[in-house]
């Protein structure tokens, strides 16, 4: 659908809108929303994404030692079934990335510099990608070199658990987020985070050694010789509350003895000890003035 035709369909409808009851008015204009809406998301998907990825160099030499005998310009398919693939446009070959969701990312482009030179061919394998969306490709550069390069996503923070956690002891941390693949690091304020486990490409778990400082710090993900993103304020390191009967309050402190609270702990006990007694008072007073009266 072209501008022109968005346009003239916005005032037909917002012209037969106007003759609507109010409820009427109102659905028409959500299902008109929600129709731009589609044809913008359609068009976003459509369009490929600069996201970039960190490349590594695997190899690199004289392009006559290290070019493949036949490059490969066939389609990978991860496991999880995104799709890496070259494409040739008007703009010229690049090697992009198509996520299952539609979102298609674009890894490099002949032209882009790589190693200090610029990229003139590329090429890549059917197994050249992995379920964590790293893609090995061949690149042949203009200073007569080419090599075999990995490309991984930027790696990218959205959640953590916990929140806080005492600094006297290590600290488990989950996180959740995109681009998570073997290599990334993971620091919290000033600590690094060991033992980093990639669960997922959007989920990963590591251990936070004791001796932080007090305090909010930020959470970063970043990978050897790439970016690193930055989750402000997610973390806190806390202290341990004072010393006390730990496990049985809240706060691991036991509540304060006052007067009060003497008072109303004692209250139970003499009310199930008085109860008896005056209920006894109470039937034998009944009991008197029934005899008088038949008497």
């Amino acid at each position: 659908m072209g501008a022109a035709g968005v346009t003239t369909g916005t005032a037909f409808a917002a012209t037969r809108a106007s003759r609507m009851p109010g409820r009427v008015r109102t659905a028409a204009f959500l299902i008109l929303i929600g129709t731009l809406w589609q044809v913008r998301l359609a068009s976003a998907l459509a369009e490929p994404v600069r996201s970039g990825f960190d490349v590594v160099t695997l190899s690199i030499g004289v392009r006559g030692a290290s070019a493949p005998v036949e490059p490969v310009y066939a389609p990978a398919t991860s496991p999880s079934g995104d799709t890496a693939l070259l494409v040739q446009d008007g703009a010229g070959t690049r090697l992009d990335v198509r996520e299952v969701s539609g979102i298609t990312r674009t890894i490099v482009a002949v032209g882009d510099v790589l190693a200090g030179s610029a990229v003139m061919e590329i090429a890549t394998a059917a197994n050249a990608l992995d379920n964590y969306q790293q893609v090995v490709f061949w690149a042949a550069l203009a200073d007569g070199r080419a090599g075999l390069f990995r490309a991984s996503p930027p790696p990218a923070p959205f959640a953590i658990s916990p929140k806080s956690g005492y600094r006297d002891q290590p600290i488990t941390i989950h996180l959740m987020g995109r681009g998570f693949a073997p290599g990334v690091r993971v620091r919290v304020g000033t600590i690094d985070a060991g033992l980093v486990t990639i669960v997922s490409p959007t989920e990963l778990t590591g251990m936070l050694p004791a001796g932080a400082p007090l305090g909010v710090a930020d959470v970063a993900v970043s990978r050897l010789n790439g970016g690193s993103q930055t989750l402000r304020g997610a973390f806190e390191f806390q202290d341990r509350p004072p010393s006390g009967c730990r496990g049985f309050w809240p706060d691991h402190r036991p509540p304060a003895t006052t007067a009060s609270s003497v008072a109303s702990s004692w209250l139970v006990p003499i009310g199930i000890a008085a109860l008896p007694r005056g209920w006894r008072r109470l039937t034998r007073r009944k009991r008197t003035r029934s005899v008088g009266r038949a008497r």
